[in-house]
């Protein structure tokens, strides 16, 4: 919720993700903590990187899936430190 400092859906893989079914671009804002190089952006999902800053499936753990594509530079939202 606003103003809380827990990360969501992390630690889980794919047992433990956001699906956001009506996202619009340019109106809605996804929120994330840290800052974007913590995070993989592979077509439509959200990946909490491992690290490495490469895309890996096995690895890096999936945060969220998005229903069409966004852009991070004005939907995404960085805040805080991820925990």
């Amino acid at each position: 919720g606003e103003g809380n400092d827990d990360v969501f859906y992390a630690d889980g893989g794919f047992t433990d993700f956001a699906v956001i079914a009506d996202f619009e671009s340019g109106t809605d804002t996804i929120q994330l903590a840290g800052v974007e190089s913590d995070y993989i952006f592979f077509g439509t999902n959200i990946y909490l990187d491992n690290g490495n800053q490469q895309f890996d499936a096995v690895q890096d753990d999936i945060i969220a899936i998005v229903n069409t594509s966004f852009d991070t530079a004005n939907d995404v939202v960085f805040q805080g430190l991820v925990t």
